[in-house]
């Protein structure tokens, strides 16, 4: 799998930005120096996954690793799965190669759309990322508030690329998940898969006290032999935070799942005390929340304001969208 700390383009700069930079190729969006800096940091960011990989195969006695390096930690993780099970991509970092390389992919490709988001675009007439943004109008309209805001910046390259989740100035909890997971050789015994459960749940416990963090919803992840990936997920009416908490709930779900023959095994934590709330983890993300919804707003009073009008003549008719001005706006 990607290597996480990678996702989010964790190189020399970190701070490597949360979409895709406009410009470049000789279109004046950047200087040569800018550009050289660029491909500086890229070499020495691929160099770095080079040898992370290298040592994952040598301290695991053979497992290969993918990984991807990107501006942000969605678009990381789409890029590990470009060279799976053994190697590396870096997704382009100007405008417009990075969405040329991310909008011709399926919709389920973006992390977070499964089923029922999938055949809810699909009835719209979407069948790739690119599509999202082409149907802007209906997406704003169909999946009114958070979800459609979401899935258009998404459809963008747009993202946070920090991991500063938790704010000790105010105690609100901006993480979504804590997890703890290990890659094996093929395992089939329920005793020592059982001893290495709890052992991860041990060190996920004393990860979430330094953090102090508790929540309700433990998930066990299991990759199969076949490399069937499963997981099962169980909320609680109280708070987990031990490891015992933890490790009941965890060996409940996974003796259910026995026997199994395994090459991963993890767990998560989830539904945190004092989560904040939509589109409060990131600043930047909420503006852009506001922007869309603003959007969505006028898309509706201009739907409102069409139904009350007088029919339109049959030899002619006209439809428009309000749209953010960096994508395209869609016309009929």
């Amino acid at each position: 799998g990607p290597c996480p700390g990678l996702r989010g383009g964790r190189g020399p700069r970190p701070e490597i930005g949360r979409g895709p930079r406009r410009g470049g190729g000789g279109g004046g969006g950047e200087s040569g120096e800018e550009a050289e800096v660029d491909g500086e940091e890229l070499r020495a960011a691929e160099k770095l996954v080079e040898e992370m990989r290298a040592r994952i195969k040598e301290k695991t006695n053979g497992l290969t690793a993918s990984a991807g390096i990107a501006p942000n930690f969605v678009l990381a993780k789409m890029a590990a799965d470009e060279r799976k099970p053994d190697g590396q991509f870096a997704v382009p970092r100007r405008r417009e190669p990075l969405l040329a390389w991310l909008q011709p992919k399926a919709l389920r490709k973006l992390g977070g759309v499964g089923k029922v988001t999938e055949k809810m675009l699909q009835a719209l007439g979407a069948e790739t990322i690119g599509d999202i943004i082409r149907l802007q109008a209906d997406v704003l309209l169909a999946l009114p508030g958070q979800r459609s805001e979401w899935l258009l910046s998404r459809a963008l390259g747009v993202a946070p690329c920090t991991l500063d989740f938790h704010d000790e100035g105010d105690g609100t909890v901006r993480r979504k998940s804590i997890s703890n997971e290990r890659t094996f050789k093929d395992k089939g015994d329920s005793e020592e898969l059982l001893a290495l459960l709890r052992e991860l749940c041990t060190e996920l416990a004393a990860e979430m006290a330094k953090e102090g963090l508790s929540g309700k919803t433990v998930t066990v992840k299991l990759k199969h032999a076949t490399f069937e990936v499963v997981t099962r997920a169980r909320s609680t009416r109280r708070w987990v935070a031990t490891a015992e908490e933890i490790w009941e709930v965890a060996q409940d779900i996974f003796l259910r799942e026995l026997p199994c023959q395994l090459r991963l095994l993890g767990v998560r934590v989830s539904n945190f005390r004092n989560a904040a709330g939509p589109g409060t983890d990131d600043p930047q993300q909420a503006k852009l929340a506001r922007f869309f919804a603003s959007g969505a707003s006028m898309s509706r009073a201009a739907a409102a304001e069409e139904e009350a009008a007088p029919s339109p003549s049959p030899t002619s008719s006209s439809c428009s969208a309000a749209a953010p001005s960096s994508v395209p706006r869609r016309s009929t």
